[in-house]
């Protein structure tokens, strides 16, 4: 039951590692694409 928990556990927190990452990488692009404007503004 231990080893399941840390199995668990460690599958939890790559997972959440995984999305972190990804939500790092896109938060950008999806604030660029919500406001055009901003995005506009910082790639001219």
């Amino acid at each position: 039951m231990r080893l399941y928990a840390s199995v668990l556990i460690g599958w939890m927190r790559l997972y959440a590692s995984v999305l972190i990452g990804l939500m790092r990488l896109y938060a950008p692009v999806l604030i660029g694409w919500m406001r055009p404007s901003s995005f506009c503004s910082l790639s001219s």
